[in-house]
C-alpha cells in the first residue's frame, strides 16, 4: 500500500511540473497554437488555359473545396506541406488535379494548426462531371451544377451548398453528409 501511494504522488508531481513547463512554453508563445507547427506548407496558385469539360481530384490528406469562379475561369490553389507535389493537367476531357507525397512515412509526422487543401475555383457551365476521391479530409462543393457528382471520402465530412446534379453519389466511412440542393 505504502510503494502505491508513493508511486501515485511521483505521478502527481510529475503530471504538475509537466503542465507548469506546457503553461510556461504557452505563455511565451503568446498562447498560440502556431507556434509549435512542425510542418512547413506552402501555397501554390495555377490557372488552366485549356479546354474542360469534366474534373476529377484526387488527394490523401487535404480537404477539396470546389466554388464557382468570379471571373470565368479556371484557378486551383493548392495549401500543401513542402514536400508535396501537385498535379495539375488536362487529360482528354477531364481536368486531373492530384497531389503526390513520395516521403516515407515517418517523414510526414508532425505538429500543424494548418489544414492542407486544394481549392478548385471553375466557371459555372465548365464542368459536367466531377469525381472528388480523398483518403482523409473534408470536401466542401458550392454553387455549382453537374450532370454527374461522385464524391468519395474514408475519413471526412462532405457539404454541399445550393449544388444540383442529375446524378450524385456521396460516400464516406467516418464522416457526415449534408447540405442542399437546388432542385
Amino acid at each position: 500500500m505504502l510503494k502505491w501511494a508513493i508511486w501515485n504522488i511521483v505521478g502527481f508531481v510529475l503530471c504538475g511540473i509537466g503542465a507548469v513547463i506546457l503553461g510556461k512554453t504557452f505563455a511565451e508563445t503568446g498562447f498560440h497554437p502556431e507556434a509549435f507547427d512542425t510542418r512547413e506548407y506552402v501555397t501554390s496558385t495555377l490557372d488552366v488555359e485549356e479546354d474542360f469539360s469534366n474534373v476529377s481530384v484526387s488527394g490523401n490528406l487535404e480537404d477539396v473545396n470546389v466554388i464557382p469562379s468570379e471571373d470565368g475561369k479556371c484557378h486551383m490553389t493548392f495549401l500543401t506541406e513542402k514536400e508535396v507535389s501537385c498535379i495539375c493537367k488536362v487529360e482528354g476531357e477531364t481536368l486531373v488535379i492530384r497531389t503526390e507525397d513520395d516521403r516515407e512515412w515517418y517523414k510526414s509526422i508532425g505538429f500543424s494548426g494548418k489544414s492542407p487543401a486544394i481549392t478548385v475555383a471553375i466557371p459555372g457551365d465548365a464542368c459536367q462531371d466531377l469525381t472528388i476521391d480523398v483518403n482523409t479530409g473534408d470536401i466542401l462543393i458550392s454553387g455549382l451544377i453537374f450532370r454527374t457528382l461522385k464524391v468519395n471520402v474514408t475519413t471526412g465530412d462532405v457539404t454541399l451548398d445550393a449544388c444540383d446534379a442529375q446524378e450524385a453519389s456521396l460516400s464516406t466511412v467516418t464522416g457526415d453528409v449534408r447540405g442542399s440542393f437546388l432542385t
